[in-house]
């Protein structure tokens, strides 16, 4: 394969069917020239809110976080196909209000869940981490990092690199995921800034200032990167990952 190197496997994969719920993980996954597809098509928007980002996230309500949302396998979610579970055990169809009227009653937010063709993003359809960036923060915070802090589409485990932070020098590059020849594609375009969301145990929404503390001091408030996806196709967990440039 012409210009490309194998770097290392797919150790996990995740979407966020509702921004700033619960990630979901998968073991395969199609994307799309949006992303993963399903990930963060729908988002809760704050009725009557004026300002330039209506939508409700966990670093305003890090309660968010625990709540997940169910949807079958790798199918894009619908309002009639998927479900929302809260941490105390609630099941919440979507093509009712029920979940509006849940959250106003137990958070005191006034919201509607609203369903975006393509989806709603930070800066690029794509967040991809390694390993080994993990393993780096996790050291020096004297903690696991789950990757689900982070937020990411795609983990990447990197082989034989003594890189703590791997993904730093893929800016500006091509990765490629199963086959160089004719699996995804996604330009890395920008390392990814990090919130408060990062703070977040995934579990319980309990907040640790400390970790992104240490991201603002030790990475200047970056860690993994941000990828354009530029060719369509199935990628898997276990499958090789490439990068080119």
């Amino acid at each position: 394969m012409d210009g490309w190197r194998a770097i290392g496997r797919v150790a996990g994969l995740y979407r966020h069917p509702v921004k700033s719920m619960s990630a979901q993980p998968l073991a395969d996954a199609t994307i799309d020239g949006h992303g993963i597809v399903g990930d963060r098509r729908f988002a809760l928007r704050r009725i009557g809110d004026q300002g330039g980002f209506p939508w409700l996230t966990a670093s305003k309500l890090p309660a968010l976080i625990t709540y997940r949302a169910e949807c079958a396998g790798s199918d894009a979610p619908t309002l009639a196909t998927m479900r929302i579970h809260s941490p105390a055990g609630d099941d919440f169809g979507c093509e009712s209000d029920a979940l509006a009227r849940h959250l106003a009653e137990a958070h005191g937010v006034n919201v509607e869940l609203l369903h975006l063709d393509r989806g709603i993003f930070d800066v690029a359809g794509l967040s991809i981490i390694t390993t080994q960036t993990l393993a780096s923060l996790g050291a020096l915070l004297s903690m696991p990092m789950d990757a689900r802090r982070f937020r990411p589409n795609i983990v990447v485990d990197v082989e034989e690199s003594g890189d703590p932070y791997p993904e730093d020098a893929w800016v500006g590059r091509t990765i490629a995921f199963g086959n160089a020849q004719n699996g995804p594609l996604a330009s890395i375009t920008e390392l990814d800034e990090r919130c408060s969301m990062i703070n977040l145990d995934p579990d319980t929404g309990a907040s640790s200032p400390e970790v992104m503390r240490t991201v603002v001091r030790e990475r200047d408030n970056r860690a993994g990167v941000y990828a354009v996806p530029t060719r369509g196709s199935t990628v898997a967990v276990g499958d090789r990952a490439y990068i080119r440039g």
